[in-house]
């Protein structure tokens, strides 16, 4: 049986703007010369790991409007299973408009309707059951029970990564508790330098590594243009360094290096190659506009 990697979490309509005349600014308008509709949240790192030749399941939420049939289109084209997506009737799709400038970006985002999330608990759980999922992906404070299906996965010994935001990262500043908690029965954090430093209230990487690693999770923490760190069971700091690209738009950079890093978790690699493929295919996916339009196939990376 080929095994899937499942991921569950918010998918996205990504409207991106980049290359402006300028600085968009309340009361006045800017001109963009590049523009392009594709999906985004969770669905890039499905995206990576389909495009890298992985069996991938997104279990995820849209409305049954011109968005979310975009979305599905764009996922059934680079053939990642969306059986188990929930289209919900006369509702709205997650929409995230996003525009790049000076090597940034910023955000409007309107959240469209929501399913009952025991729907999909249902259809995460029977995955687990069937023993047909090697991994499971998900995102940090996107459901509240969260720790549940984690702890499901683990009893059916599925390795385990989540991601944050900053949302969720603020979040558990307050709730370290419940974080340290969930962090039983995750193998895999992944977050940029910015979240783990308030989520650890720590300034040094190597401080906020051991940290992590006290707390029962490996981190695999992303620091832009300096590349990535992690760290290993017995407390070996691993890094990698990025390679030179064509910048265009960081959108979705940090969830396609945590398709590649799954990916070669997948290939039985290790850490240090691990990091070094994420790294990779994070950076690669700057080069053009959209978060995986990019993102590189395995034959490109075999050989890092």
């Amino acid at each position: 049986m080929n095994k899937k990697i499942l991921v569950y979490g918010p998918v996205f309509a990504d409207l991106i703007y980049s290359k402006l005349d300028g600085k968009p600014k309340v009361g006045k308008e800017v001109f963009a010369k590049n523009f392009l509709v594709t999906s985004g949240g969770l669905s890039i790192t499905a995206v990576g790991l389909a495009r890298l030749g992985f069996p991938t399941k997104l279990i995820a939420e849209v409305g049954n409007d011109h968005f979310g049939k975009h979305i599905l289109k764009k996922l059934h084209s680079e053939k990642i299973d969306v059986s188990d997506i929930e289209i919900l009737e006369n509702a709205q799709t997650n929409i995230s408009t996003a525009f790049v400038y000076n090597n940034d970006r910023g955000f409007i985002t309107r959240m469209g309707s929501r399913t009952d999330l025991e729907k999909l608990h249902i259809k995460i759980i029977s995955k687990f059951k069937k023993g047909d999922v090697s991994h499971f992906h998900t995102l940090l404070d996107f459901d509240k029970n969260i720790y549940n299906l984690l702890q499901e996965a683990k009893k059916y010994k599925i390795r385990t990564s989540l991601v944050t935001g900053w949302d969720g990262a603020k979040k558990y500043t307050e709730n370290r508790e419940n974080l340290v908690n969930i962090f039983k029965y995750t193998d895999y954090f992944f977050c940029n330098l910015l979240e783990a430093k308030i989520l650890t209230a720590l300034d040094s990487n190597k401080d906020i590594l051991y940290k992590f690693r006290d707390w029962g999770v490996r981190p695999v923490i992303t620091l832009g243009a300096e590349g990535a760190v992690t760290i290993s069971d017995n407390k070996i700091i691993y890094s990698a360094v990025p390679p030179d690209v064509d910048f265009v738009d960081p959108t979705g950079a940090g969830d396609s290096f945590a398709a590649a890093f799954i990916a070669g978790l997948e290939k039985n690699y290790k850490f240090e190659k691990c990091l070094k493929i994420g790294v990779f295919c994070g950076s690669k996916s700057t080069e053009k506009i959209g978060g995986s339009t990019a993102f590189p196939k395995w034959e490109e990376i075999e050989e890092l």
